[in-house]
């Protein structure tokens, strides 16, 4: 796949910044459990706990939709400002 190891690829994209020793940005994600990314997020998840890197993950009911994303960017709003 042209994704794999480029510069959209988000582990490709961390195993560099981490390599160059550069300050990884906070990272803030939410998905729903019906989404149709819900694995793809719970890959990048568990690639970031296996690198020890912080980050903020959820899950809750919901779908690829303005519905789940309207009450989750609340939220990240408030976990930038805690």
């Amino acid at each position: 796949s042209e994704l794999l190891g480029s510069d959209k690829d988000p582990e490709a994209i961390t195993m560099k910044l981490i390599k160059e020793g550069k300050e990884l940005p906070k990272i803030y994600m939410a998905c729903g459990t019906e989404d149709f990314l819900l694995d793809k997020n719970r890959d990048y998840h568990n690639f970031l706990l296996a690198n020890n890197v912080e980050h903020t993950y959820v899950e809750g009911p919901g779908d690829h939709n303005w519905s789940f994303w309207n009450e989750y960017i609340d939220k990240g709003i408030d976990w930038i400002y805690k």
